[in-house]
């Protein structure tokens, strides 16, 4: 009889530890109405929508991953201004060259962050300049899988959100196309969302830029030189 009863003791602890996931699909999320919310959503609505109508789109900067210090594209944008100034010290003299160099030693520093904002287009635009896309994509995945956020001593590549990625996971589960939209140069996307989220690059719009000019009949006149920035979709 004993025997028989630690066996049943041993069969429930088993079948509560496999069915948690499913009485809580979001576990790092807290107890809040707005997880309840989500819950619900995806388990009252949801069945009704037709599969090919479920769709969720995702900012990524700040909603999927963290942007501070920092986001992705500066940091690998400020390796790249660092690289060139290894190359031509001169460089310095331009001020978003100076502005790397400080944010390469403390990404933190508010001598930078404070008064930076005109120089951070130019920054992202000038740091490959000339690249080849797949080659950014292939510098920038190699440079943020290695480099460390000091704060948190793990890659700058697994600075995602857990309660985010496993709200991902959840509505994929339930049959969502899920899709990342973000400002961020696509080429940086393509670098560290593979493998973070899953995704493949059709699943991931960002930023191309086109340093060419991009004529639009009907929507807008286009001088020469200037420098065009549009989303677009592979």
């Amino acid at each position: 009889m004993k025997r028989t009863i630690l066996l049943l003791l041993g069969l429930a602890f088993v079948v509560t530890s496999c069915s948690s996931p499913k009485a809580n699909p979001l576990p790092s999320w807290n107890n809040t109405p707005e997880k309840e919310k989500i819950i619900d959503f995806v388990t009252n609505k949801v069945p009704q929508i037709p599969v090919a109508d479920r769709i969720a789109v995702f900012d990524m900067d700040g909603t999927l991953a963290c942007e501070a210090p920092l986001w992705f594209e500066m940091y690998s944008a400020v390796q790249g201004l660092c690289l060139q100034v290894k190359k031509d010290s001169s460089l310095l003299q331009n001020p978003m060259y100076r502005y790397a160099e400080k944010l390469r030693v403390n990404p933190k520093d508010t001598s930078v962050t404070n008064h930076w904002g005109p120089s951070i287009q130019p920054m992202i635009m000038n740091a490959f300049k000339g690249w080849d896309n797949e080659k950014y994509v292939k510098f920038s995945k190699a440079y943020l899988d290695t480099a460390m956020n000091r704060d948190y001593h793990i890659p700058l590549a697994q600075m995602f959100y857990p309660p985010m990625l496993e709200l991902i996971s959840y509505l994929k589960a339930n049959q969502f196309d899920v899709y990342v939209v973000s400002g961020s140069l696509q080429g940086l996307m393509w670098s560290v969302c593979p493998k973070a989220l899953g995704f493949e690059r059709n699943h991931l719009i960002g930023t191309s830029q086109a340093m060419k000019p991009v004529f639009h009949p009907g929507k807008n006149r286009i001088r020469s030189g200037t420098l065009h920035i549009q989303a677009i979709e592979q």
